[in-house]
């Protein structure tokens, strides 16, 4: 399971951090040669603790959650294991393909909005569909974009459920889904919206309370 938790201002700081680095490169996974050029591009080659901690239990397609103060590179871990997932798992057929392979949901618009930046950032060479949609403005312009067709939607949980109540988008149609939860979301409501079975989940934020942790199995 893997989710983003982060909710303070200072977000956009948590991409890019060049601090606290840790002697794992990232070319040490098996990733795909273009997640590879995308980070070199963006200025990364060690990971930070997180990173490290946390990649080999996603990339291993096993569910993750963690704790790391804002800065320590949370976003770009969870956004270089769904990359690899979703270049790992093609969609099956047309219908797939037309819907998100990927949600990634933040407590704000102003953190929404940093995280398509750092997701546009490491997919210059993966060249995925990204989508974006929050409240307060351009309902039928996200609304159509999201109905064109996007592989990674990022957005807040009111616009998203929104559009997934109106059934411009469906996760009913793909196995394998990446999906990133807001520590305030993750409640009853929305975990019965859009967790299922055989998503992977990552729950990575400032303030999640046991460190690193794989959840038990689900009986």
């Amino acid at each position: 399971i893997a989710s983003l938790c982060d909710q303070s201002q200072g977000a956009s700081q948590d991409f890019m951090t060049q601090e606290h680095l840790t002697d794992t490169r990232f070319d040490s996974f098996d990733l795909d040669p273009r997640i590879i050029q995308g980070l070199q591009q963006t200025g990364f080659t060690y990971c930070t603790p997180i990173q490290a901690e946390t990649l080999p239990i996603a990339l291993a397609g096993h569910d993750v959650a963690g704790q790391a103060q804002t800065g320590t590179g949370k976003t770009a871990a969870f956004l270089v294991a769904t990359l690899q997932h979703l270049l790992a798992h093609e969609p099956k057929d047309a219908l797939e393909g037309s819907n998100p392979r990927a949600v990634i949901l933040a407590p704000t618009r102003e953190l929404a909005v940093q995280i398509h930046k750092d997701t546009l950032a490491l997919n210059r060479e993966t060249g995925f569909r990204i989508g974006l949609v929050y409240g307060g403005t351009g309902y039928q312009q996200q609304r159509d974009e999201v109905a064109a067709g996007v592989d990674i939607l990022i957005g807040t949980p009111g616009r998203l459920i929104d559009y997934l109540k109106q059934r411009v988008f469906s996760l009913r149609q793909h196995a394998p889904v990446e999906l990133k939860l807001a520590e305030f979301a993750v409640q009853e409501k929305l975990w019965g919206k859009f967790l299922g079975q055989g998503r992977v989940r990552q729950l990575l934020g400032g303030t999640y309370p046991c460190g690193i942790c794989v959840p038990s199995p689900k009986k």
